[in-house]
């Protein structure tokens, strides 16, 4: 299992993704409610799949 790094960052890669992945899902209801669904799925598919990629720190500070 991949230890979290010493250097504290404000924010998780995960807290960054999923911010990122809400305002895109923002950007795309403008265009069609039924959009903003792909970046929110492709967000929990990270979140699913972070944990069996050792060494990248996706949860990490």
């Amino acid at each position: 299992m991949a230890r979290c790094g010493k250097a504290k960052r404000p924010f998780s890669t995960a807290e960054r993704i999923g911010v990122g992945a809400l305002g895109a899902a923002l950007a795309m209801a403008v265009v069609d409610v039924r959009w903003a669904v792909l970046p929110l799925g492709i967000f929990l598919l990270f979140c699913a799949v972070a944990p069996f990629v050792p060494g990248v720190g996706f949860f990490c500070r």
